[in-house]
């Protein structure tokens, strides 16, 4: 397109984007950020909304940790890190990616006068699909002592968690019962 001088809308960035995120090329991933960071130049801030669902969006589905530093990046010079929704997106991405020392960077990043049950949750479900039951329920308790009451989303991990440990337990008792 734009060697023919046609100029993109924001549209065709978030097919490109979701193309780039699903293909894992980070070089691709690249000249789409120098082309976005022109068109935000040029005025266009409704990229805003493409970066801060599409994108990140994109990314989670991708589950590459390289990808996502790099929107975070973006998302980080551009502002966007103030946005709680934003902010939430990118917890629930690096816990998918399994780098929950990144979640918790941007979960503490959070101003606590912003954090709702839905970035608590974040966190708690990324503990618990990770396998870190202990600390899925240690969030838990600050959630609770934070003064946030727990909704179904937070019940569902815990009891995730709590069936993960029981499975090892399980697991671990099995040889002796039964050989």
């Amino acid at each position: 397109m734009k060697q023919n001088d046609i100029v993109p809308n924001n549209f065709i960035f978030i097919f490109i984007a979701k193309a780039c995120a699903q293909l894992s090329n980070l070089k691709y991933s690249q000249m789409i950020h120098t082309h976005t960071r022109e068109m935000l130049l040029r005025g266009m801030r409704c990229l805003w909304g493409l970066l801060k669902k599409g994108l990140t969006q994109s990314v989670l589905e991708a589950k590459n940790l390289n990808l996502l530093k790099a929107v975070h990046s973006i998302g980080i010079q551009m502002g966007m890190d103030a946005d709680i929704e934003v902010a939430t997106t990118w917890i629930s991405a690096y816990a998918k990616c399994s780098d929950l020392n990144f979640a918790e960077l941007v979960f503490y990043g959070i101003d606590q006068g912003l954090r709702t049950v839905v970035s608590w949750n974040s966190m708690i479900a990324g503990y618990a699909n990770n396998g870190k039951v202990f600390d899925a329920v240690r969030f838990y308790k600050w959630m609770m002592l934070d003064g946030f009451r727990p909704d179904v989303s937070t019940i569902v991990s815990l009891l995730s968690a709590c069936a993960q440990l029981e499975a090892l337990l399980h697991g671990r008792l099995w040889p002796r019962r039964y050989t």
